[in-house]
């Protein structure tokens, strides 16, 4: 079985956004407005980054305006506030910046990359991973450290919503201990025949002691068991040394897409990689 990252299949970039509206739908639902689809996490109402507007198609300018404001009613009416715009991959970014970055909102360039072949994997005999659930505890504290960086009701629902979308039967997520320690955690999303890396980070502690890789291999390991067509995952041009680490690992340059997130999002810890 080869991987399907060849002319005329289904593109890195595009798999990644399926990929990434399946995994929103885990935790809320999803209502389709004009010019895009809402997702509104209502199980977890303070997880912000579960309300998004996202395959945003505008083709007339004459539409930004109504389709700004019906998008900002939709969460309103749910006591939700909208934290970023995803752009469909047809989007041509520029017709849509200015008018965003006018309200509020900031630019976020998105790699994904993708596997053309399934990769050796060494063993990494000082890194234990074991499954996520029955280690509930251990993920929750990597979850508490990976979130640190929000204020403290945003961080407990980050977290909350992470304990919510561990028991989907698509998600598939381990915890990395290091001598008994709580190291990292790691995840592949299955949305049928793709496999989607997600939910990686590495306890800053413990970092540069191949948990990455370990946590990595174990994804790629499952993917290869469960006969995955196309296993990609994503990094914002902002964090160059998780592209490096992904490309390290045998992914390779699979098309580019944008979202604009609001100001006062905060940004995350690019070096969980």
């Amino acid at each position: 079985m080869t991987l399907n990252v060849v002319p005329g299949g289904p593109t890195p970039a595009g798999s990644v956004l399926r990929a990434k509206q399946a995994y929103l739908e885990l935790m809320g639902v999803k209502v389709t407005l004009d010019c895009g689809i809402a997702f509104l996490c209502e199980d977890v109402p303070g997880y912000r980054e579960g309300q998004q507007f996202r395959e945003v198609m505008v083709e007339d300018p004459a539409e930004l305006a109504p389709a700004f404001a019906a998008a900002e009613a939709h969460f309103a009416e749910h006591d939700a506030r909208c934290s970023r715009w995803a752009l469909a991959e047809a989007q041509d970014p520029a017709a849509i910046e200015p008018f965003l970055t006018e309200r509020g909102f900031r630019r976020h360039d998105v790699q994904a990359v993708a596997l053309t072949a399934w990769p050796e994997q060494p063993a990494h005999e000082a890194v234990r991973i074991l499954p996520a659930r029955p280690m509930r505890a251990a993920y929750i504290q990597c979850w508490e450290s990976a979130m640190a960086y929000l204020p403290e009701d945003a961080r407990e629902a980050a977290v909350a919503a992470a304990v919510e979308r561990l028991d989907d039967h698509r998600m598939d997520s381990a915890v990395a201990t290091v001598d008994g320690v709580p190291a990292g955690v790691g995840a592949l999303f299955q949305v049928g025949d793709i496999g989607l890396v997600a939910d990686f980070y590495v306890v800053p502690g413990l970092r540069r002691r191949g948990v990455g890789s370990a946590l990595l291999h174990h994804a790629i390991a499952l993917a290869r068991r469960l006969m995955m067509r196309l296993v990609c995952a994503e990094v914002p041009l902002a964090n160059p040394g998780g592209l490096a680490f992904l490309q390290r690992h045998g992914f390779v340059d699979g098309g580019r897409f944008v979202e604009f997130l609001r100001d006062d999002m905060p940004a995350p810890d690019y070096a969980s990689w």
